[in-house]
């Protein structure tokens, strides 16, 4: 049973000639590869200044992003250590929301965390989800794992049915991300988990300052010879953007964040305040990077940060020795309490 995003009303769909088709209001939806149902109310919810990215780029996404598979692993394993009680939930229905490429997926099917009875894989860009389903090992295709290109706005699936949703980096690119909190809330069933990677402000914060730092001691000293104009144009052109994004979130002014990729950097707290509003019971916060008894290098999570701006790789190597000379003094303090992505646990 699914809801169809143009009437709303619970129904099981019926394929025909590539479309899946609602039997109660008859619109039909295109299958992508025959196989995957694209559950969008029109062509333009689906239309983002950022699309070339997520679709004209899906196929070299991994690469040009240097996406690790192993990652999604990693973070798994330390997030069943510090909250067990996800676990409860196995064997029900699982969602994940925008999967993309499948980084996070192939260790959700494979299910050797969280077992499933059915795993919803989706994302609002067919290419990505493409080039996912593309990627299906042989295990994955014995289990009920389904794929469909939907919003994380508008979800086809009845209320109260699924026991863990997961996302990774991808609430922060959703405009109306509080709407995308209340169509999960609607989807959970009580008791159930929703678990969001997301970036911590707070790094944030610390980066800007990072980025002044760099391009302003050089200005004053001479002492950062290796940051060519093109670097200090990007680094200061990125911490105008960052610095720019955070007044208007606190403004609560999303009119100038329409055409921009990465939208929010998140405030525990006010997350806090709106899960509460939204019906949630509880929210946590779960730093999957902090242990009081290891010591994990903070200095390459920024270096890979600056990367994304495009700076040069003399840039990025000094980047990565005034990053070790901060980490050595800092990192630790850092990791426990401005970690650059935390998860964030909505419970029902």
């Amino acid at each position: 049973m699914m809801r169809c995003v143009r009437c709303h009303r619970d129904v099981t769909f019926r394929t025909a000639g590539g479309f899946v088709e609602c039997p109660a209001c008859e619109e039909r939806y295109p299958l992508v590869e025959n196989a995957i149902p694209v559950f969008l109310e029109n062509a333009a919810a689906a239309e983002s200044a950022y699309g070339s990215v997520f679709r004209e780029g899906a196929a070299s996404y991994d690469a040009d992003w240097r996406i690790d598979p192993a990652h999604g692993r990693w973070v798994l394993d330390r997030l069943l250590i510090l909250e067990p009680a996800i676990l409860e939930h196995a064997g029900e229905p699982m969602l994940e929301i925008g999967a993309g490429t499948g980084h996070l997926t192939r260790t959700l099917a494979a299910s050797g965390h969280v077992p499933y009875s059915t795993l919803w894989v989706t994302d609002l860009s067919a290419e990505m989800l493409t080039v996912n389903w593309r990627r299906r090992t042989a295990e994955e295709r014995d289990k009920d794992v389904r794929y469909m290109v939907c919003n994380v706005l508008r979800v086809p699936a009845p209320d109260a049915t699924i026991g863990v949703v997961f996302g990774f980096d991808i609430l922060h690119h959703v405009l109306d991300y509080t709407r995308g909190l209340a169509e999960i809330q609607r989807l959970l069933r009580p008791g159930g988990v929703c678990v969001l990677k997301e970036p911590h402000r707070g790094a944030y914060v610390f980066l800007r300052f990072l980025a002044r730092l760099l391009v302003r001691t050089r200005s004053r000293s001479g002492l950062f010879g290796r940051l060519s104009r093109h670097d200090r144009t990007r680094l200061e052109e990125w911490e105008r953007h960052a610095h720019r994004l955070m007044e208007l979130h606190d403004a609560g002014d999303h009119s100038g964040l329409g055409n921009v990729d990465d939208k929010y950097f998140f405030d525990p707290k006010r997350l806090r305040n709106e899960a509460c509003a939204l019906g949630f019971r509880r929210f946590s916060e779960c730093n999957v990077l902090f242990r009081e008894a290891e010591r994990i290098p903070y200095a390459p999570m920024f270096v890979d940060h600056f990367r994304g701006l495009g700076l040069s790789a003399a840039g990025l190597d000094h980047v990565a020795e005034i990053g070790a000379e901060v980490d050595a003094t800092f990192g630790q303090l850092l990791l426990e309490h401005a970690p650059i992505n935390t998860l964030f646990l909505f419970w029902k």
